[in-house]
């Protein structure tokens, strides 16, 4: 017999004969009950899933929560918590052992609380002050001057020195290129 059986069983019926057929359907029998025994046995050794803990009421209504349900509830990366609490913005942890750490969850809620109500404090026309540096981009649509341009300029002393920003950036200071504008321009009316 064929050991490619499904090929067979796929055939056209009409141009078998009875005892290969009845073959067929003796193999597909045993195949079928072969896969239900399989099935059976992972289904036997499969591991149980195990019921979620009760949640219990902890004393006073408080709970302790570990650093990724932090970051998870804040939407915050781990180094940012650690900013903002050295900073003075955001709860500090609480010491459990002396290799564990834990926040009080009923602060980290008032924590959320106060991010909301500071953005709906904050007027429409509220917004926050224009950085005293301009990037790259900005740079290139005040100016007309691409990129390569402006770096040029610079090498030749006829174009403002970009400033290093923070966290791998550089930018011009705004009045800087302000007043080379205004020079090569004129003033403004």
């Amino acid at each position: 017999m064929s050991t490619d059986m499904l090929d067979l069983l796929r055939l056209d019926p009409g141009t078998r004969t009875f005892g290969q057929l009845l073959q067929e359907r003796e193999w597909a029998c045993g195949e079928i009950t072969r896969l239900r025994r399989e099935d059976a046995h992972r289904q036997r050794s499969a591991p149980k899933p195990q019921p979620a803990p009760a949640e219990f009421e902890s004393p006073r209504g408080l709970r302790y929560v570990r650093l990724r349900e932090v970051c998870q509830r804040v939407g915050l990366k781990t180094s940012s918590v650690y900013r903002l609490i050295s900073l003075g913005k955001f709860p500090k942890q609480v010491k459990l052992s002396e290799r564990t750490a834990a926040w009080i969850e009923s602060e980290i809620e008032t924590f959320m609380a106060s991010r909301i109500e500071e953005r709906d404090q904050r007027l429409p026309d509220d917004s926050p002050a224009p950085s005293p540096y301009m990037r790259m981009g900005e740079v290139m649509k005040r100016t007309g001057f691409s990129s390569s341009k402006i770096y040029h300029l610079v090498r030749e002393g006829s174009f403002p020195k970009w400033a290093d920003l923070p966290k791998i950036a550089s930018g011009w200071h705004r009045s800087e290129i302000e007043r080379w504008i205004e020079v090569r321009t004129g003033p403004r009316l």
